[in-house]
């Protein structure tokens, strides 16, 4: 198991214990580290937490392009349970139309890049309101960062090694 060696800090204070965690994250993201390296409870947060930040920024297909190999939207699922995020974006997540072909796939299949475009935009009209449907959950909505910080609170030495 793969901890983050650090020297102690305050797990109370929300900032702190967040920076940490994002060089923890920094340091186990699935394409830089070795994922099955890691516990299932560090990888929990860290699926949610990359999960989240991908959608947030590139949708879900970008998590889908990204991620995928690593992992799938069942485990995304299951560490968003466990973590006890809010049930209306597990929901969003049950109905995403997973069985589509993934960006690399299709970049294979493609005659074209005129092919590979439509095909493309539409997955994007696909994934849309699935994305819209996330942004609107995340909107004023700090339940994801702050359920992590309590799972992380409560496995602490999970993830950290301390410095003496």
């Amino acid at each position: 198991m793969t901890k983050y060696r650090t020297e102690k800090f305050d797990i109370a204070d929300d900032d702190a214990l967040w920076g940490k965690f994002m060089s923890f994250a920094r340091a186990n993201i699935p394409y830089e580290a070795h994922w099955s390296e890691l516990s299932e409870k560090q990888k929990r947060p860290l699926t949610v937490f990359i999960y989240d930040s991908e959608v947030m920024g590139e949708g879900h297909m970008g998590f889908l392009d990204m991620y995928s190999k690593y992992i799938d939207i069942d485990a995304v699922i299951g560490a968003m349970e466990h973590l006890h995020i809010p049930e209306p974006f597990i929901c969003n997540i049950r109905k995403l139309p997973i069985k589509q072909l993934s960006v690399d796939e299709l970049c294979e299949q493609a005659a074209d890049e005129d092919e590979f475009s439509a095909k493309m935009d539409e997955l994007d009209e696909l994934f849309d309101a699935y994305d819209n449907a996330y942004y609107e959950l995340r909107k004023d909505s700090t339940d994801i960062e702050d359920t992590i910080l309590t799972y992380l609170r409560g496995n602490i030495d999970e993830f950290f090694e301390f410095a003496d």
